[in-house]
Order: C-alpha cells, then structure tokens, then sequence
C-alpha cells in the first residue's frame, strides 16, 4: 500500500511499530503527519467520508501517551478526550463515529466492542 501515510490509523500504528524498536525520531516524524490530519473536529485522512471515526481520537490518545505527552498536540489531546466522553452510549460502550454540527458532537453508529476496546486501552494504558 503506497498511500498509507494518507491514513490516520495507519500513522498511528506505524509510529507505535518505530516506537517499539526504538526508532523515536521516526515516531515522532509519523505523530506530527497525524497531527496535520486534525481539522479541529477529527482526523480528515484519505478514508474521510463526513464522519469522523472515534477510534482514531483513540488512538491518537495512545500514541500521545506513548511518546510522554509532547507539548505539540496537547490541544487534540484534550479534543479527542472531550470528544469520547460525548460518545459513551447508555449500555456505557463508545459509539463508533460522529460528525459535529454547528461545534456540536452528533454521535453516529452504534457502540461497538472494538471501538470501546480501544478506547478504554487508551485511557487506561500507559500509565
């Protein structure tokens, strides 16, 4: 896949993979291309269709984590935080995407599994 770089789940998880063998320049180059995807809202990448997917904020969480919290980003850090706090369903799961309307989170799918999952690893992990 040669666009992977246009996708935001997928440079979040190459910069965990460089994090992992030590290579933290090279996390840290993939975290500031991410960090361009953030409209103010979510993450608009390739994959953007007008819903903004939650667990891409989740991830984001965990690589902010996984790099000590840097000064650049702590502004989407708290974002996404405010973001899946508006998401949690009445059954308490995440639900899985969500468009803003006039600076209002709308919440759009349903709580799945995997998307609370990632969420709660987020949040939790890394401590």
């Amino acid at each position: 896949m040669d666009d992977w770089q246009e996708y935001a789940d997928l440079l979040a998880y190459g910069a965990l993979s460089d994090l992992l063998v030590g290579n933290e320049t090279g996390a840290f180059t993939m975290y500031l291309r991410l960090l361009k995807m953030w409209d103010g809202y979510g993450f608009r990448d390739k994959a953007f269709s007008g819903v903004y997917q939650t667990y891409k904020c989740a991830l984001f969480i965990y690589l902010y984590k996984s790099l000590g919290m840097p000064k650049e980003g702590r502004h989407v850090y708290e974002a996404c935080i405010q973001i899946i706090s508006e998401l949690q369903a009445d059954n308490g799961g995440i639900i899985t995407g969500y468009r803003v309307v006039d600076g209002n989170v709308v919440p759009v799918g349903d709580a799945n599994t995997e998307t609370t999952s990632i969420v709660a690893i987020s949040l939790l992990g890394n401590r």
